[in-house]
């Protein structure tokens, strides 16, 4: 019978018979095993019966896949080790090969047992992973590293340089110990099987093994732990530096935006084809006739396939979204563009394609997607805003000398007209504001698909030298398009420390420059009466009251009121004057969900119409001067622009005019549109945390919003300060 077969048999049935087999095979490798540590006969027999009684007691926890040889070599060391604490023996008394198995025994049991079987099989490497039940490349393996350990282990336990190569190979093992043979088996066997009365020895050893055991549990728990604490810590620490870096909030943000899918499904339908021709590119002569709320072109791209690709954005490092004072920063140093994109590492690449317009074919033209949060928010499906620049790649290509146009995909906005009917607002004020109209788009990429839509776009007037020219009579004028939460703030006499906040779109002269400069050092450094004196030297008061006027009655927090973004500053050619453009209304008409309630938007003060540290508002609205412009002029948009009875009517009218349209690109967002125009409008909409959004109702917010600042104006009401709910303590 071999090993295991004995293993199984004796445990099941206790016999004797094959314990004597047992003890017959292995009683001289025990004997051995103690005659090369201790060298008297009587206690090396009375120790092999120990070594064979704590095997009979211990049976039933020795696996059937123990390797025998190397059991009981270690159990005999394990004897021996109590038999000298019994006697006092000291650790210099130990002879070279009691060190030498005192080393094997520090080694894990599937090493000593590869030594063990090497030596006893005369160093046959064959005959050890045979008799192991290992392939011969394991058992090299273990014998390489056990030879390795087991000598710095010997080492430390004093084994002597001369005889260590010969203590190490472990050669004394396959010697017989002469005396074994003459040794009465039943005797041996008898003594194994009475438990009853087991030898102190015995009971030391068992302990050894349990201790064994045990002491292996707890490394592999201790290990275990170590291990979990070390992988915590290391996650710890990748999340912290993913959190400082970017990449988690880019991560995060991308990942909320796929949410969108799973929260309305019917996101994922494409658009449907839109049978309808739009208006023609010949029925036009001005291109102030390109523009109107009504106005709807059919606007078709053609991308070869490797085009197609090259308008996929590509990754740049991200940074942190926040500064050291909390405020989130929307300047990557590392992109070419600011924003959120930029921040989040998703740089726009320009790529070619061919354009037709209402009709009229242009080749060649520059295109890229645009945009920051509408953008990322738009990232679960295929409907990405778009940017075109005619006159890139073919000079003079224009439309009715326009070079460039911008394409929002709306889907921030399920009004589809909070822009177009923010910029009228805005122009009514007398703001320079950008125009804007409807595109219908569809893309076809050669070799890979045929033309099919994108859906309805919003299509927006650019902010550049065409605009400086229709506006101010002069392309040459400064516009600056600033990304910064705290404007105007002194940082030193050096251009070059405020262009990339400033972001110069067309061209300014060194005086022009200086002009940022020197208000920049009077908002941060002269006193409350110095700076009312001085401030309409800087910035047209009567224009910024029409500016600010607008965009605090339609409660635009993306933006300027907020985060410092969104928004264009001219330096006035005539009166060398700074005044204001606004840019980017998805989010106006109270629907930023990120600052306040829907109610508090509605009640939004006008005296403190910012959300957290705002410098330059806090100084201007000290100024008795602009209050009182700032007052008249919301008196006035009151009672002629912003109020139901004048944009009702409006609404109902754009409505009716892109409904059709609004049906064919979703019907989930056709749906939002409907709720979002209607009359049935009820109470404010709640605050949640989906990715998709309650609907706020426009007219409900021009009724609520048109009569809190009526409140305000008359005393009756101090309105809302919003809480920015990334900062809520910042107004504090």
């Amino acid at each position: 019978m071999t090993d295991k077969e004995l293993l199984i048999a004796f445990r099941k049935s206790r016999s004797s018979e094959h314990l004597e087999i047992l003890v017959n095979r292995y009683k001289a490798l025990v004997a051995q095993s103690l005659a090369v540590q201790i060298s008297d006969e009587a206690t090396i027999k009375h120790l092999t019966e120990i070594v064979f009684q704590t095997f009979s007691r211990r049976i039933r926890k020795i696996s059937k896949h123990t390797y025998l040889p190397g059991w009981f070599v270690r159990t005999a060391t394990y004897s021996v080790t109590h038999w000298e604490r019994k006697n006092q023996k000291e650790l210099a008394d130990q002879s070279d090969p009691r060190r030498g198995l005192l080393a094997l025994t520090d080694l894990p049991l599937h090493l000593s047992d590869a030594l063990i079987a090497l030596a006893i099989h005369d160093g046959s490497v064959e005959a050890a992973a045979l008799a192991t039940s290992r392939s011969q490349r394991r058992i090299c393996r273990w014998i390489n590293k056990g030879q390795k350990k087991l000598s710095k282990r010997a080492t430390k336990r004093g084994l002597r340089e001369e005889p260590a190569a010969e203590v190490l190979s472990l050669s004394f093992l396959g010697q017989d110990y002469q005396p074994a043979s003459t040794w009465a088996t039943d005797s041996i066997v008898s003594q194994a099987l009475d438990h009853q009365n087991l030898a102190s020895f015995t009971k030391g050893t068992l302990r050894t093994w349990s201790w064994f055991f045990w002491r292996r549990r707890l490394k592999r728990v201790a290990i275990g732990v170590g291990s979990l604490l070390l992988l915590l810590g290391s996650l710890a620490m990748f999340v912290a530096w993913a959190w400082q870096t970017g990449y988690l909030m880019a991560w995060m943000i991308s990942f909320g935006a796929q949410q969108a899918l799973k929260e309305a499904p019917e996101l994922a339908l494409p658009p449907k084809p839109w049978t309808g021709t739009g208006l023609k590119y010949e029925s036009i002569e001005d291109r102030k006739d390109l523009f109107g709320p009504t106005n709807i072109w059919n606007v078709d791209f053609t991308f070869t396939k490797e085009e197609w690709e090259g308008i996929t954005p590509k990754k740049i490092k991200p940074i942190n979204l926040f500064d050291e004072d909390g405020k989130i920063v929307l300047r990557n140093p590392n992109a070419k563009r600011s924003g959120l994109a930029g921040v989040l590492g998703i740089e726009f690449e320009w790529t070619e394609a061919d354009l037709t317009f209402g009709g009229q074919s242009f080749t060649n033209i520059a295109t890229r997607y645009r945009g920051n949060g509408t953008y990322v928010n738009s990232l679960y499906g295929k409907k990405q805003s778009i940017k075109i620049d005619l006159n890139r790649n073919v000079k003079g290509q224009k439309v009715k000398g326009i070079d460039r146009l911008n394409f929002n995909n709306l889907v921030e906005d399920a009004t589809f007209m909070h822009d177009s009917l923010g910029y009228a607002l805005f122009r009514a004020s007398g703001i320079a504001a950008p125009r804007t109209a409807y595109a219908w788009i569809t893309v076809e990429v050669l070799g890979v698909h045929e033309r099919q839509p994108k859906g309805f776009y919003l299509m927006l007037e650019n902010v550049g030298q065409r605009f400086a020219k229709d506006r101010f009579g002069d392309s040459k004028t400064p516009i600056f398009k600033p990304v910064t939460p705290y404007l105007f703030r002194y940082l030193g006499e050096n251009w070059s420390n405020y262009a990339a906040i400033y972001d110069l779109k067309t061209e300014a002269t060194e005086e022009q420059k200086r002009q940022v400069i020197e208000f920049a050092n009077s908002l941060t450094n002269d006193t409350d009466s110095v700076f009312a004196e001085r401030v309409s030297r800087f910035v047209d008061l009567d224009q910024f009251s029409r500016y600010l006027a607008s965009i605090v009655l339609i409660a635009s927090y993306d933006g300027f009121l907020t985060n410092g973004q969104n928004f264009y500053m001219y330096l006035d050619p005539d009166t060398n004057l700074f005044g204001f453009i606004p840019w980017d209304l998805d989010h106006a008409w109270g629907d930023f969900p990120f600052i306040g309630s829907a109610s508090d938007r509605d009640q939004a003060s006008i005296w403190h119409p910012w959300s957290g540290d705002h410098r330059f508002l806090e100084r201007v609205m000290k100024v008795e001067a602009f209050r009182e412009l700032y007052r008249a002029q919301l008196e006035t948009l009151l009672a002629t622009e912003f109020n139901s009875e004048t944009l009702a009517p409006r609404i109902d009218s754009i409505a009716e005019n892109i409904a059709p349209l609004v049906e064919l690109d979703n019907p989930f967002r056709y749906r939002r549109f409907q709720e979002a125009v209607g009359d049935d409008w009820g109470a404010p909409p709640p605050t949640t945390e989906g990715a998709i959004r309650p609907v706020n109702a426009i007219k409900r917010f021009i009724a609520a919003r048109s009569a809190s600042v009526r409140d305000q104006l008359d005393g009756k009401s101090e309105g809302v300060i919003p809480k920015n709910f990334m900062r809520p303590n910042a107004n504090e």
